[in-house]
């Protein structure tokens, strides 16, 4: 039986999230309004972006030109949105943190899919699956049937979708939602922008694969660890008496013209700082029946010689 952590799967918004949205739109709605006669308040209606487009025309047209002036404003949206619209600093960065951890990227969004592709395609955002024309909690289905752990937003609508899939949910205050207004909706990380995301997704990683760790490690009970003194068997030794206490914990160290006399003492050291028994067989009385047995009958059998 094994444990380990799983496979990380990070979804992100886009508007005001990944990319700086409100010159493209607000050069849309002046075109659209122009077209339609309408004054659109521009600067209101792009200083909270991210609600589905029908509901943002909504106040300022009768009921029967909403459908038309969307799929109108989408159709100028091509010509005026996608080349004037640029990435958020720490955009590139945050998709790169998530490949350096092998994790697959989603692009959740509220926008109409194929302009979203648009924006994707002109800024050679990194991604592996799109998911357009979603919004709220709207977005769990998606976050949901593709395995996502973690969903990055700025809107507190975002926090929602994150929030009925079941995954982390971190927001950023690049859009229109305030600190507290996010906290409100119940989000569980707020940083200033995606420049601290690879920080933060960094030490998410860490604790999720140390709590993987530790579960195979209460599973085990108790365990003989290798230990040569390095970092890596140096956390090892120490998740373990962590999780099992120092009576499930034994350390081994081989001794033999490959390890320096002067790196043993650290070694040495740092087991007794964590109050682990070490032994240290050499060459001659290290037996392949000693290697056969178990880490538990390892451990009974050393403490009793």
């Amino acid at each position: 039986m094994t444990s380990q952590a799983p496979a990380l799967v990070v979804g992100f918004d886009l508007d005001m999230t990944l990319i700086d949205t409100v010159p493209g739109f607000a050069a849309t709605l002046q075109a659209l309004g122009a077209e339609l006669g309408v004054a659109f308040p521009v600067v209101e209606l792009t200083r909270k972006l991210g609600p589905p487009l029908d509901l943002i025309l909504e106040p300022h047209l009768a009921a029967d030109a909403i459908g038309p002036a969307t799929d109108r404003f989408r159709e100028l949206y091509v010509d005026h949105a996608i080349s004037a619209v640029p990435t958020l600093p720490g955009a590139v960065d945050a998709l790169a943190a998530v490949r350096r951890h092998d994790g697959r990227i989603l692009l959740v969004t509220g926008k109409f899919a194929p302009n979203a592709q648009r924006h994707v395609d002109h800024l050679a955002l990194d991604v592996d699956q799109l998911t357009g024309m979603v919004w709220g909690v709207g977005k769990a289905d998606a976050l949901v049937r593709e395995g996502a752990s973690v969903y990055v937003g700025d809107h507190v609508h975002d926090v929602e979708g994150a929030l009925a899939a079941g995954v982390v949910s971190v927001s950023v205050l690049t859009g229109g939602s305030t600190r507290d207004e996010l906290l409100a909706a119940g989000t569980h990380v707020v940083l200033d922008s995606l420049e601290e995301f690879p920080a933060w997704l960094d030490d998410h990683v860490l604790d999720l694969r140390l709590a993987a760790l530790e579960e195979r490690l209460r599973q085990l009970g108790s365990v003989l660890v290798a230990f040569s003194g390095g970092a890596d068997s140096a956390l090892l030794l120490a998740a373990a008496v962590r999780t099992l206490g120092v009576d499930n914990v034994l350390a081994a160290t081989g001794y033999s013209d490959s390890l320096p006399a002067d790196e043993r003492d650290p070694a040495r050291d740092f087991a007794a700082d964590l109050g682990v028994d070490l032994v240290t067989p050499g060459p001659t009385r290290w037996t392949g029946r000693a290697i056969a047995r178990t880490p538990a009958n390892a451990a009974t059998s050393a403490r009793r010689s």
